[in-house]
């Protein structure tokens, strides 16, 4: 098979995480020696901003849950900072966050990445230069589901760039279907 940085992206509560969790999954049943790795540009985030605060990782599933449980604080505190962090390396490096994971992507070396946060047209143009993978942009929508805020502007243009368009009708088994038909029709066929 052909390494493949799989992309999932889109607005919020579309089911890409969904998606992915179930692509995982089904790749991880068809061959458990297959090096998988799954990614996050908003993990990438976390990590740098818990290192640059010094909090422990590993304590915690998500290093700043450490800060509160409490999920008001969470989304007026913590999901801000995160926004603003994130932003200000934008800024600084409009490539950043994408080059963080296709770093850590060439680092592991993992036959398959999934990576489901996919919401800005130059993250795909940079893992698209990944050397030695090719990459797949899978663009989910949901019926009731619009973009807002910066999504506003960027799901047109990711939806434009991507390879497939998933819509998911909010039942698990169509998703589940749409997973397996991808699976057999994209990553099963290939050899090393």
């Amino acid at each position: 098979m052909i390494a493949t940085i799989v992309l999932f992206g889109a607005s919020r509560r579309v089911g890409k995480d969904t998606a992915a969790d179930m692509l995982m999954t089904e790749l991880r049943a068809a061959d458990a020696d297959r090096r998988l790795g799954r990614y996050s540009f908003a993990q990438a985030l976390r990590s740098e901003v818990a290192d640059s605060l010094r909090i422990v990782r590993g304590r915690v599933d998500n290093a700043l849950d450490v800060w509160t449980e409490d999920p008001t604080i969470k989304e007026s505190v913590v999901r801000p900072l995160l926004i603003a962090w994130g932003r200000a390396r934008r800024h600084q490096k409009s490539n950043y966050w994408a080059e963080c994971v296709a770093e850590q992507i060439l680092s592991d070396r993992p036959k398959v990445a999934v990576i489901s946060d996919w919401r800005y047209p130059n993250e795909a143009e940079v893992l698209g230069q990944v050397p030695r993978y090719r990459t797949i942009k899978i663009h989910v929508s949901r019926p009731g589901i619009s973009p807002a805020g910066d999504e506003a502007v960027n799901d047109p243009l990711c939806r434009e760039m991507a390879d497939f368009q998933w819509e998911n009708n909010g039942t698990l088994d169509n998703l589940k279907e749409t997973v397996h038909n991808f699976i057999q029709s994209n990553l099963t066929h290939e050899t090393d």
